[in-house]
C-alpha cells in the first residue's frame, strides 16, 4: 500500500492525455484515471511524521435472541464495538453507526 499525497494531486491537477467534451460535460476514460492515481506523489511516512496513518477499527456482530410480540424468536445483532443493533445485520460489512469493519457473526 502506498499514501498519495492527495494536496499535491489537487494543487498540480489531473493531466489526461485524452478527453472528451459532450456538450458541458466531460468524459474521461477510466485507463486515463488510473494512470493519473499511478503516477501522483506519495507520501514517505518516515520522513513526515505530521503523517497520521490510522486503521480502520474491526468488529462482530454479536448475535442475540429474543421473543417478539407475536410469541416468535428472532435474533438481533450487536456491534461489538459501539452497541448499535440492527436486525439485518448480516446485510453489512460494516457498522452503519461507528463503521467499524465486521469480520464475523459471534453468537452469545
Amino acid at each position: 500500500m502506498r499514501l498519495i499525497d492527495a494536496d499535491e494531486l489537487l494543487k498540480d491537477g489531473f493531466k489526461f492525455r485524452e478527453s472528451y467534451r459532450i456538450g458541458a460535460t466531460i468524459f474521461v476514460p477510466l485507463r486515463e484515471v488510473r494512470r493519473s492515481v499511478e503516477d501522483a506523489p506519495t507520501v514517505n511516512v518516515k520522513s513526515n511524521p505530521i503523517v497520521n496513518v490510522t486503521r480502520r477499527k474491526v468488529g462482530r456482530w454479536i448475535e442475540e435472541c429474543y421473543i417478539a410480540f407475536d410469541g416468535e424468536v428472532k435474533a438481533v445483532y450487536r456491534c461489538s464495538r459501539c452497541g448499535e443493533y440492527l436486525h439485518n445485520a448480516k446485510e453489512y460489512n460494516y457498522c452503519p453507526k461507528c463503521g467499524s469493519r465486521m469480520i464475523e457473526i459471534e453468537k452469545s
